[in-house]
């Protein structure tokens, strides 16, 4: 009835061969490896989509800014002046006028299409996308020259 302690594998009990135990240690290893790089390479994606939606809304915080500067000028008379100083993100072109339409717009690399402006209500100077395209912070410089809105853009 007992029976002593033995050291001894009974022949009849099953162990995996050390060879299989390795081969499935490596596909197991090889599927972590592939869904990891799966989802690194999405996640970069998105964040360049971000980054490139977050370069647009700062664009258009900024054509906002400068609409509003407009308009006050505008309706405040003959050489009224107001200063701000904004920040255009890289990789993005702002305060381009379209006069078909009579809007500003933002083009950023990234994304396809136009961010635009509201509408303004009144003439602008068609020098505004030459001096204004630069990157970075900017003082730009709203003045209204006989109903005619004038932008100066320099940068900070």
């Amino acid at each position: 009835m007992n029976q002593p302690f033995s050291l001894t594998v009974d022949p009849g009990v099953h162990r995996p061969a050390r060879g299989q135990m390795s081969i499935e240690f490596f596909l197991i290893a090889g599927f972590i490896l592939l869904a990891a790089s799966v989802l690194i390479s999405n996640s970069d994606i998105q964040i360049q989509e971000t980054a490139a939606l977050s370069n647009v809304v700062a664009g258009r915080n900024a054509m906002d800014l400068m609409i509003s500067n407009a308009r006050y000028v505008y309706y405040s008379g003959n050489n009224s002046v107001i200063t701000h100083i904004t920040f255009i993100p890289a990789n993005t072109t702002c305060f381009n006028y379209n006069a078909s339409n009579g809007r500003l717009y933002c083009l950023t690399s990234g994304l396809t299409g136009l961010v635009y402006s509201d509408a303004v209500p009144f003439p602008m100077t068609s020098v505004l996308g030459n001096q204004c395209a630069d990157n970075g912070w900017l003082r730009i410089r709203t003045q209204n020259q006989n109903s005619v809105i004038v932008y100066n853009c320099t940068r900070v």
